[in-house]
């Protein structure tokens, strides 16, 4: 089996250090959304690899700024990048084509649409569909929709006329969506990291229904081969299995502290996360 992986950063624990430090004075800041990336953060990358699973051998690997959720369409392979803020298209080694837009910050997940993409912004609380030319034709701010308005300091402060491109916006400043993916042209689901939720929203009217709360810090909502669903239930070592209603069906217990993604292909759980020492 042949797989593509995105490695983030080769040096997060270094930027996890520094950016302990960095983060009380950004909460404390009368401006918090004006700081920009650390220069540990700007000079950092990671690699998209393209893997031979049985055989255990990395057969390919691009390196690229910070790179995290990808979807392959047309012979390209896209990917939302962290540090680039924004998508490359891939054809081989070469950089075909490049979405940009002022308010991507910490792009996250990448989802084929019948139109174009689906993306989240979680630094800045959007989820935006793209069309193949790379520009926004359906747009969702979650705290434009009655998300936590009053508890995030991003709703108080963002303006949509700014860039928030290389803004350090730690995921405390909003809620952090970090995931999305089209049920049907009118429906949207969504993982909230900070409010730990599940939440269908209506395209529409905009109006988003919670489908499961309690969650342990989710990311990553995927469909099934089977028309259900699959969520990687970050901290709590499990992935949730809904059926194509999103009733829940059951859990695949995971032993990782911290799981970043999960798919089921044939028989086989893939699991992307940090692997507790006792079964590094």
């Amino acid at each position: 089996m042949y797989c593509l992986a995105s490695v983030i950063m080769t040096n997060w624990v270094e930027y996890d250090k520094e950016y302990r430090v960095l983060r009380p004075r950004i909460f404390e800041s009368p401006d918090p959304l004006s700081f920009r990336h650390s220069t540990l953060l700007e000079k950092s990358y990671g690699y998209v690899l393209v893997i031979d699973w049985d055989g255990g051998r990395i057969l390919a690997a691009k390196q690229l700024p910070k790179p995290l959720g990808f979807a392959v369409r047309d012979g390209l392979l896209y990917v939302a990048t962290w540090g680039g803020e924004d998508i490359r298209a891939l054809r081989g080694d070469e950089v075909a084509h490049r979405f940009q837009h002022p308010w991507f910050n910490e792009l996250h997940s990448i989802d084929v649409t019948p139109e174009g993409f689906l993306v989240t912004s979680s630094g800045t609380d959007l989820i935006a569909e793209l069309d193949m030319q790379g520009q926004i034709i359906w747009e969702y701010f979650l705290f434009e929709h009655g998300f936590s308005r009053n508890e995030y300091r991003l709703a108080e402060s963002f303006k949509r006329s700014e860039s928030y491109n290389h803004r350090h916006l730690p995921s405390n400043l909003g809620l952090h969506v970090n995931s999305a993916i089209l049920v049907d042209q009118d429906t949207v689901l969504a993982t909230v990291f900070r409010s730990n939720e599940l939440v269908r929203i209506d395209r529409g009217s905009g109006e988003a229904e919670t489908i499961l709360r309690g969650l342990r810090r989710p990311h990553s909502i995927r469909r099934r081969e089977n028309g259900g669903y699959l969520l990687t239930n970050t901290e709590a070592g499990e992935a949730i299995l809904f059926d194509a209603e999103l009733r829940r069906e059951g859990v695949i217990p995971i032993p990782m502290p911290w799981i970043q993604d999960t798919m089921i292909i044939g028989d086989r759980v893939m699991s992307v996360g940090a692997m507790p020492r006792s079964l590094s």
